[in-house]
Order: structure tokens, then C-alpha cells, then sequence
């Protein structure tokens, strides 16, 4: 009976850990778990590149040399955030926190818009612009933040997933420009997935209760075996 319980006191502690600042769990709760980062960290960081790029209508060389950019960065970033660089006593680049840096959604309505109207020529040109701002407001972050309290970041978070559904709902029927769009297997595959989900957040216990994004390993994956690698 001690032996189950100090087993149960010794998993409980490792599922804690995940949430910790130092916190360092065991291979058993770390590979799964970090499996699943990268799936996630893969998916979302391809995702506004190929829209973007479908958008602005480049060739197919053009979005791999795209996404290819947007992979070398977000790992560069993401060493950064881990390893930060010192400037001084009080000053560093980084946060010196496992972050995962990539691609956002955030900005994929306002590119989409610009390559749109006029290229991806002014898409780049004003995601350069746009940096050297945000740069500069982070020097002075601590001025300004008490103009965007919670409930104006709440909203922006929101309006930026409304306008993203559109996009959402385009996946969930089998992708934009997809001949079976919208057909009876992909709807199937698409709502068991999500059934997947919502059942592994409502009673999963453990391990299975964090580890939703593999609820995607539930559909059919035997395309697989007839891609061309």
C-alpha cells in the first residue's frame, strides 16, 4: 500500500513539474509531452506561411524557400529565448525560457490583405517596418503597458480568431482548392478529431489529459504510405 502511494506521490509530482519554472520531469512525461510541441510548433509555424503564399500566388520554389526561412529563423529565435544574450547587468535578448518562437497568426488577415492588393514584395516590406517598431516599444514596454489592460488584449485575442475561422473551417473541410472539399470524409475525420479532443480534456487523467494535439494520430493516416517523400 506505501509503495502504490509513494509510486502515485512520485507521478503526481512529475505531472507538476510540466508547470514549473525549474521544473524537470522524467523521460516518461517529457518525450510525449515535447513530441507534442514540436507538432504543434511545426504545424502553426507552416500554416500562415502557406496562406500567405497562396494569397500573393507564388510558385511552389518560392513558398519552399518561404518556409524554409521562416524554419532557420524561429530556431534561431528559439536558442535566443533559451540562451539569452547579455547586454549589461540588467539588459538581455531572451527571456531565458524554453519559448518557441515562429510565424504568427496574429498578422496572417493584415498580410493576407497587403499580398492581396499588392505582392509579397509589400507583405516583406512591411513586416520589416512593423518590426523596428515593436523593437522600439519594447524598450519602453513598461511606459506604456497600462494602456493594454487585460480586457484589450482579451478583445484583440478575440477579433483575431474570428477573423481566422474562415481559414479554420477551409482545414476542417479538407483544405481551400481541395476537390473533395467539404465531403463526408473529411467532415467525418475532421469531427473525430475533435471529438478526440474534447473527450481526452474532459476525463483524461494524467498524461492523456495534456496531451491532446496526439489526438490527431486517431485519423487516417495510411495516405501515408502512397505520398511521394
Amino acid at each position: 500500500m506505501n509503495h502504490s502511494q509513494n509510486s502515485k506521490t512520485k507521478r503526481q509530482k512529475d505531472r507538476e513539474m510540466v508547470y514549473q519554472l525549474e521544473g524537470r520531469p522524467g523521460l516518461s512525461t517529457a518525450v510525449p509531452l515535447g513530441l507534442q510541441h514540436v507538432l504543434a510548433m511545426f504545424t502553426s509555424n507552416l500554416a500562415p506561411i502557406l496562406i500567405i503564399a497562396s494569397v500573393c500566388g507564388l510558385s511552389g520554389a518560392d513558398t519552399v524557400i518561404m518556409v524554409q526561412c521562416a524554419m532557420f529563423v524561429s530556431g534561431l529565435t528559439t536558442f535566443v529565448q533559451l540562451y539569452p544574450i547579455k547586454l549589461g547587468k540588467n539588459r538581455q535578448i531572451g527571456a531565458n525560457l524554453p519559448i518557441v518562437m515562429g510565424t504568427s497568426f496574429a498578422f496572417v488577415p493584415t498580410a493576407s490583405a497587403i499580398g492581396a492588393a499588392s505582392g509579397i514584395g509589400a507583405v516583406l516590406g512591411g513586416c520589416l517596418a512593423g518590426s523596428m517598431i515593436e523593437v522600439l516599444m519594447g524598450f519602453f514596454y513598461k511606459y506604456i503597458r497600462r494602456f493594454f489592460p487585460p480586457l484589450v488584449v482579451g478583445c484583440t485575442l478575440v477579433t483575431i480568431g474570428v477573423n481566422l475561422l474562415d481559414v479554420g473551417v477551409d482545414y476542417f473541410a479538407g483544405g481551400s482548392g481541395a476537390e473533395d472539399y467539404g465531403s463526408i470524409q473529411n467532415l467525418s475525420v475532421a469531427f473525430f478529431v475533435l471529438l478526440i479532443v474534447v473527450l481526452l480534456q474532459r476525463f483524461g487523467k494524467g498524461l492523456l489529459k495534456i496531451l491532446p494535439f496526439l489526438s490527431v494520430w486517431s485519423q487516417d493516416m495510411s495516405s501515408l504510405t502512397f505520398s511521394e517523400w
